[in-house]
């Protein structure tokens, strides 16, 4: 099993990716229908920089640490995140 990794970015860029999807996931939720279209448009490419940044084993910890499961991450109106 490997570990739990993020790659090619250093802490700072780890921190402004993070919350650069709180953002949009706060515009999701509450924004106007401009804003959920602007955040589900920068929602694709920014969870493609994720995506090649973190591994799949760290994405399973995170599932379990905060007690998620694929179903619970599956919306139907939205980009669907990391499966």
């Amino acid at each position: 099993m490997n570990k739990p990794m993020i790659s090619n970015l250093n802490q700072l860029d780890t921190a402004v990716l993070i919350e650069k999807f709180i953002v949009l996931n706060g515009m999701l939720l509450h924004g106007t229908k401009e804003e959920k279209a602007q955040a589900k448009a920068m929602l694709e490419p920014l969870q493609e920089q994720a995506l090649k940044a973190i591994n799949p084993e760290a994405i399973r910890q995170a599932k379990f640490e905060m007690n998620v499961s694929d179903k619970d991450l599956s919306f139907s109106n939205v980009v669907p995140l990391f499966k």
